[in-house]
């Protein structure tokens, strides 16, 4: 049975979930083995939170078997080294897509960028335009090295590497299809 959404989908996120969640306690408690598959790391960005939480809440036993979340994977599968010694010792992950920034989360992302650290971004193609002035401000530096990985870990993946300066521009040539992770502060081999 397919529960996920496409980019565009205008469905109420909340009344989704909830819908999910009672579909998974309903037929456990019809005697079904029941399977939620998600592709990547199941709580980065999954979801995977709110349905165990769910599923605690109405006594339901359930597993989680980890996978691989998009930065990750698309760091192996495009040589990117988010983290190596004397250039960067931590990766931030966040989203451009609901996070609320305020001026000091946005400060701190910058911070740790400015600082040598790798940004692993989801959810950002479209807030790009609003996100990239703000890092190039904080930073004082347009040419960090920026990722744009499309489509990651599938046949039609995509590596696009600019700078902050420049990513706007080349995502516009290419017209990069989403799912798109950025790997920011780091340079492919």
């Amino acid at each position: 049975m397919y529960v996920g959404r496409k980019y565009g989908d205008t469905e109420n996120q909340t009344d989704r979930q909830e819908t999910i969640n009672t579909l998974l306690v309903q037929y456990y408690r019809e005697g079904k083995k029941v399977v939620r598959i998600k592709s990547g790391d199941p709580y980065i960005y999954g979801r995977a939170g709110e349905e165990a939480r769910y599923l605690k809440e109405k006594l339901t036993p359930f597993n989680v078997i980890p996978g691989i979340s998009a930065a990750l994977a698309a760091a192996n599968s495009c040589n990117i080294p988010i983290t190596e010694r004397h250039k960067s010792n931590a990766v931030l992950i966040c989203t451009a897509h609901t996070a609320d920034y305020s001026f000091e989360q946005l400060q701190g992302i910058g911070a740790m960028l400015k600082a040598g650290n790798t940004l692993a971004l989801y959810m950002g193609l479209k807030s790009l335009d609003k996100l990239i002035p703000i890092l190039i401000e904080i930073t004082g530096d347009s040419n960090i090295p920026i990722n744009a990985i499309s489509n990651v870990s599938r046949d039609n993946e995509i590596l696009l590497t600019a700078t902050l300066g420049t990513i706007e521009k080349e995502i516009k040539k290419v017209n990069l299809p989403m799912p798109v992770v950025f790997l920011i502060g780091v340079k492919p081999i």
